[in-house]
């Protein structure tokens, strides 16, 4: 895809790297990062909150939600769909139900964060204003090779979506349709 972002919002924890290879791949964009795991922390929240809506060419966050219950993706998504210009683009990773399944017996439930269903992220994305989704998903084991050897299982689930140009109705009852928009509804019925 072809994508000349003019500002971008990186999300996540530990982002220097990340924020450094977007910086390097879109020279002439502005990238902001903002540090956070969850909605609730206030931290990514407050931060989100602050900048104006429709402000942002692309978002890319890396394994920051689901943390820590169902109810966080939907939130995150709104908040960053608030954020996107129209074809605005979002880049996310998440991890999926079978990540830590052989650890299970040893695993502390409570600590872990609520794994997503490729799916569900899929339905998600339309519901809160995205279009177009894309999901992959790809699988790891990792095998420790310490005193008691032990193999730990990660479905990563990769997802990107563009922000979609919104139908505003004006209070004389008129309503405006974006050129974009009719594109995409003419695309699908073909």
């Amino acid at each position: 895809m072809t994508l000349k972002p003019i500002v971008i919002v990186e999300i996540g924890q530990q982002t220097k790297a990340v924020s450094e290879q977007l910086r390097a791949r879109y020279p002439d964009a502005t990238v902001m990062t903002i540090q956070g795991s969850t909605i609730e922390t206030g931290t990514a929240a407050a931060e989100l909150l602050t900048l104006p809506a429709q402000h942002v060419d692309l978002i890319f966050a890396n394994l920051l939600m689901p943390w820590p219950d169902s109810e966080t993706p939907s939130l995150l998504l709104k908040a960053w769909r608030r954020l996107l210009r129209p074809e605005g683009l979002l880049m996310v990773t998440v991890l999926g139900p079978d990540t830590l399944q052989a650890c299970e017996e040893t695993v502390d439930t409570v600590a872990l964060p609520y794994f997503l269903d490729m799916h569900n992220l899929g339905d998600m994305l339309l519901q809160t204003g995205f279009a177009d989704p894309v999901l992959d998903v790809d699988y790891y084991t990792v095998t420790s090779r310490d005193n008691t050897p032990c193999q730990i299982n990660y479905e990563i689930i990769y997802a990107h979506a563009f922000a979609v140009d919104v139908q505003t109705q004006q209070t004389d009852g008129t309503v405006s349709v974006s050129l974009s928009q009719l594109r995409r509804q003419l695309r699908g019925k073909s």
